[in-house]
């Protein structure tokens, strides 16, 4: 039978999530982190603009820990710290179809370093309505 591989056993992870932007309320998860990850890169991409003045914008939780990981909870997220300093424009008066990198909120202070045992997610102003696009991010366990 198959032993699960604790995160010592595969020292690097390079990734490249994708999640489709939907009608979200602020403080709705995207991932957890299982060990330390670096954000690299966050691309918003809309086809269909939301509602009036919709923007999103990823954050991460900060409360917690290896042995004692944040919960689910929305106030975490909303009370967490910005990944990018600009939230991504996608509402009635946004330019639509639109893709933007964003700029990460100074990495060299570790904004973009999000710790083992807490989660990633989005903060949302205005009417969210029905958009349609992506959110991709790219992320690597090599704090370097």
């Amino acid at each position: 039978m198959p032993v699960p591989l604790v995160t010592q056993h595969y020292p690097d992870d390079f990734q490249v999530l994708t999640f489709q932007i939907r009608a979200f309320s602020s403080g709705d998860l995207l991932f957890y982190a299982d060990r330390d990850i670096v954000i690299d890169s966050i691309t918003f991409s809309i086809q269909t603009a939301g509602g009036a003045g919709a923007t999103l914008q990823l954050a991460k939780s900060t409360v917690g820990t290896v042995a004692t990981p944040s919960t689910g909870a929305a106030a975490h997220i909303t009370g967490g710290t910005a990944l990018h300093a600009t939230a991504f424009a996608m509402g009635s008066g946004a330019t639509v179809p639109a893709t933007e990198v964003v700029s990460l909120a100074t990495p060299s202070s570790d904004t973009n370093l999000v710790k083992a045992g807490n989660f990633v997610g989005v903060i949302v102003a205005g009417t969210i309505g029905t958009p349609e696009g992506i959110i991709q991010v790219r992320f690597r366990s090599r704090v370097a």
